[in-house]
């Protein structure tokens, strides 16, 4: 029997104020080999850090797991193997005893001796429900925690709450001195914050930002409800408490502050599999990039290299295309070039190069890029190179709008992959990254 379970960490008593991070090894059973599996997020400058990056792992019923987890030094960004990053401690122990006792603390041991820190293992079978949470949160009245500028400068946690206490799911920006402050809309997955449980606790915690960046960051105040009571009132308020506030002698506040909820937005999302599993078709567009940054053809050292032997280009195409072909019922591809000069005379006469930053892959045809079959899609790739002239710029917005109207022309039961084979530069990404955001309120579309 196997199940989806997310471990989530959090360790007491650390020596060294360092930028601690959590990795997981995890080996067969028949070796003394240990595979490094995944790891958290870094927490700067805590001896007691609560990671906010839990880790999934499969757990099988039958068999035993084992699992190593190592406490290293995040600061050593280029030392990406456990072996070369300072250790500060690590434990050993199975998936199994981790889910029979629904989570464990283990001593944290350095060459064999304990360091005199601990780790606690969360444990929670992952939830099916994909959905997103979105929020827009504000306060005011909040409590001055920096007396001698009479104000903060708060920020928000928003927390799930299981057996062990909470875990920050969500941080968001701080705003400097204030006491009522609009923070940014932010979307959380339901499954992050609640394991797609409505009913279950969230924690919302509001901290000042210290001054000092060696400074600790001060408990604003906290509420907890459930997403239902979220979800059923709008606009929604919560009264923030601090169990250590010492109340003022002129004021009758009794509270440290007033979280208001302005939007709520629970929104059921879905995957690619989801759309499979439904029965939809798959639509693959592709586009390829044509720009110089690839390197002039006629070398060899050039990604478009022409020679007898594919090219990286002809090779990613084919091996991409194949697999997806075999989710598609119609075998039509849509092919797109991007980053080329084009010609507008394709008679005897010498051609005039106008700059073509998107264009169909069949040229000279304005109007309709489909092929069909992979041997299509190969074909418009080897014509598009023998045809136009690598120029500038990269740009991926035309290409995001017209699988975006692929998409939207598709029937109801299609799914649109937008496949780009680029070497990696955007030209245009402030545009590109809007056609994404339009693309991904409403669209059956992924991009690869």
């Amino acid at each position: 029997m196997r199940s989806k379970i997310q471990l989530s960490f959090a360790i007491n008593g650390l020596q060294t104020l360092t930028y601690p991070q959590v990795v997981l090894l995890t080996n067969n059973g028949t070796d003394l080999r240990w595979a490094e599996f995944g790891r958290t997020d870094v927490v700067p400058n805590n001896l007691n850090p609560r990671f906010k990056t839990a880790i999934q792992l499969d757990y099988v019923f039958e068999s035993t797991q084992n699992i190593k987890l190592v406490i290293v030094n995040g600061a050593d960004r280029f030392k990406r193997s456990v072996d070369t990053q300072e250790n500060f401690g690590e434990c050993e122990t199975t998936l199994t005893e981790i889910v029979a006792n629904n989570g464990i603390k283990r001593k944290l041991t350095k060459l064999k001796a304990e360091t005199g820190a601990t780790i606690l293992i969360r444990c929670e079978e992952k939830s099916l429900v994909t959905a997103d949470i979105t929020f827009r949160v504000r306060a005011n009245k909040l409590d001055a925690m920096k007396k001698f500028f009479g104000s903060s400068s708060p920020y928000l946690n928003v927390q799930s709450v299981g057996t062990y206490g909470q875990q920050t799911v969500y941080t968001s920006e701080y705003i400097k001195n204030r006491l009522t402050v609009n923070w940014k809309p932010f979307t959380i997955p339901a499954e992050q914050l609640c394991n797609g449980d409505l009913s279950k606790q969230v924690r919302f915690e509001v901290m000042d930002k210290s001054i000092f960046l060696t400074g600790t960051d001060r408990v604003i105040g906290w509420a907890t409800t459930t997403m239902n009571d979220l979800l059923g009132a709008k606009p929604f308020s919560l009264h923030l408490t601090n169990e250590n506030k010492v109340p003022s002698k002129n004021s009758k506040k009794k509270h440290a502050g007033i979280l208001v909820f302005d939007m709520v937005k629970y929104e059921q999302t879905y995957s690619m599999i989801d759309y499979l599993m439904g029965g939809h078709n798959i639509n693959v567009v592709t586009a390829i990039d044509f720009t110089e940054a690839n390197g002039n053809p006629s070398q060899s050292q050039s990604l478009h290299f022409k020679s007898k032997l594919m090219n990286p280009y002809q090779s990613a195409i084919y091996q991409t295309s194949t697999l997806l072909a075999k989710y598609s019922a119609t075998q039509t591809y849509p092919v797109y070039g991007f980053g080329a000069r084009k010609p507008l005379d394709f008679g005897n006469g010498a051609p005039t190069w106008v700059q073509a930053e998107f264009f169909p892959a069949m040229l000279p045809t304005d109007y309709n890029p489909n092929v069909h079959g992979v041997d299509g899609i190969m074909n418009a790739y080897s014509h598009a190179l023998s045809t136009v002239q690598l120029s500038s710029p990269s740009n991926f917005a035309p290409v995001l709008r017209a699988a975006s109207y692929h998409a939207r022309s598709a029937s109801d039961t299609a799914y649109t992959i937008l496949v780009i084979y680029t070497c990696g530069d955007i030209d245009d990404m402030k545009e590109t990254t809007a056609e994404l955001v339009l693309a991904a309120n409403d669209l059956p579309l992924s991009v690869m």
